[in-house]
């Protein structure tokens, strides 16, 4: 029994490593991995580091061959779905899938491995293993939904102090390609997001596509409506001639009204949220310390009438 614990406690380590592995290493473009060959070697530490990674990006794939979808219609939707999420590398519906097979057999095993050692009984061993899988198999739809919607939050937030930038470089005599090329350069820091996206914007017209289009192109990454307007509003505007930067101006004030609103109404929900957890644990716990002396009191007090009487 030792032995198949080691032996299970070994292949999850392998597998978890892995898994980290993918992560780190399995969604770089593939600008930064041909700039990375072209370097000059000072030397041969990240050698072996880099070929298990390779590895590792040459396994994950192949395990997720399985769980492609049937109709190009799913494997679309799975594609926009990474794409939304931020991950734009080919491979990267392949290297999803496999990390979905990867979190569904190891916790199965984990648990197959507990019940061969004897530590679980055969009744609920079986319900065990059945649950593993399927929440390993689910777990990575929900992140994937938790992330396109943490990235859509920080677009939303971030949005404004960008249009505010670019109407300034407007204003200074720059055209909207370099408003949006310097803008990007500027954000680097405070918003990595946005600026990683301007990028691409700005390398897609440097490419010769118009600027209505890479930003159609930026707001089908994220589905909001502030970029599909903001989309919108740059295309109406070089079609009749009108001043771009007067309409993005616009567009940023009415972004910040709806910012505004959207803190102030976080704040009122704050009130509502905290009445849970004011009920079920603060109130309780004031309660214990203001009756719980009194009753000791009121206790002794009694204690010491019974032994008079």
């Amino acid at each position: 029994m030792d032995i198949v614990l080691l032996i299970a406690a070994f292949v999850t380590a392998t597998c978890i490593a892995g898994l980290i592995g993918v992560v780190m290493t399995g969604f770089r473009s593939r600008l930064a991995v041909r700039l990375e060959e072209l370097a000059p070697a000072e030397n041969t530490v990240g050698t072996r580091t880099e070929m298990v990674g390779r590895l590792v990006d040459d396994m994950i794939p192949r395990m997720g061959v399985p769980l492609i979808p049937s109709s190009v219609e799913d494997q679309d939707k799975l594609r926009t779905q990474l794409i939304r999420a931020g991950f734009y590398r080919e491979q990267a519906p392949l290297i999803f899938l496999g990390c979905k097979m990867l979190l569904m057999v190891i916790p199965s095993l984990v648990v197959l491995a507990f019940w061969m050692a004897g530590m679980l009984s055969g009744k609920n061993s079986l319900l065990l293993i059945l649950a593993a899988g399927i929440s390993g198999f689910l777990f990575p739809n929900y992140w994937l939904k938790w992330r396109e919607a943490n990235r859509q939050v920080e677009i939303r937030r971030t949005l404004p102090d960008a249009l505010d930038m670019i109407v300034v470089c407007a204003d200074a005599g720059m055209s909207l390609d370099a408003g949006i090329q310097r803008v990007g350069h500027e954000l680097r820091l405070a918003h990595p997001l946005l600026s990683s996206e301007l990028w691409v914007v700005s390398r897609s017209m440097e490419l010769g596509m118009s600027a209505p289009e890479a930003l159609a192109q930026l707001s089908a990454r994220f589905e909001i409506s502030e970029l599909r307007y903001l989309a919108t509003i740059v295309r109406e505007a070089e079609r009749f001639g009108s001043s771009v930067a007067k309409s993005i101006r616009l567009h940023a004030e009415t972004l910040r009204v709806e910012r505004m609103q959207r803190a102030e109404e976080a704040a009122r929900k704050s009130a509502v949220k905290m009445l849970f957890p004011t009920i079920l644990f603060i109130f309780p716990a004031m309660l214990m310390v203001v009756l719980v002396p009194s009753m000791l009191q009121i206790q002794r007090i009694l204690g010491e009438l019974i032994q008079k009487g």
